[in-house]
């Protein structure tokens, strides 16, 4: 029997991580693949997504 996953909501507001970081210096990181982040831990948890962008 597999074991019961952790439930996690994921919510990403594209405005404000652009922003952010562009703001923190990281102006190579403009075209961030949100999703891409976000499966990086799909595996782990069961998660429900929200990207606002």
């Amino acid at each position: 029997m597999s074991q019961k996953k952790e439930r996690v909501i994921v919510y990403v507001d594209g405005f404000n991580l652009y922003f952010g970081l562009l703001e923190a210096g990281f102006v190579n990181c403009k075209n961030i693949a949100t999703q891409m982040l976000i499966d990086a831990y799909h595996d782990s948890y069961d998660m429900a997504m929200l990207i606002s962008e």
